[in-house]
C-alpha cells in the first residue's frame, strides 16, 4: 500500500467531501479541509472506515506497475470505484 500513499490521500478527501474540486482560494475548499480535519483528528471509528474504503479501493486494482501510477487514469478509476 505504500506506493498508493498519494492516491489514498486523494481517495480519502473524495470519500469524505465528494468528487467536487474547487480553487484552493474559495470558500468550499476551507469547508472540505474543516470537514477532513475533524473527522481525522478524532482517530476513531470514522477515520478508520475513510482508510478502510481507500484501501479496498487500491487493492480491487489489483497489480499496478509503477508507470501506471504515474498516470491520472489510476486516479481517475479510483475515484469511479467510490
Amino acid at each position: 500500500m505504500k506506493k498508493f500513499k498519494w492516491h489514498i490521500l486523494a481517495t480519502a478527501k473524495s470519500i469524505i467531501c465528494g468528487k467536487e474540486n474547487y480553487n484552493l482560494n474559495t470558500k468550499e475548499i476551507s469547508n472540505q479541509a474543516t470537514k477532513i480535519v475533524s473527522i481525522m483528528e478524532k482517530h476513531g471509528s470514522d477515520a478508520t472506515a475513510v482508510f478502510e474504503k481507500a484501501t479496498e479501493i487500491c487493492r480491487s486494482l489489483g497489480e499496478v506497475t509503477n508507470d501506471r501510477l504515474k498516470r491520472q487514469a489510476i486516479l481517475t478509476e479510483m475515484l469511479e470505484k467510490i
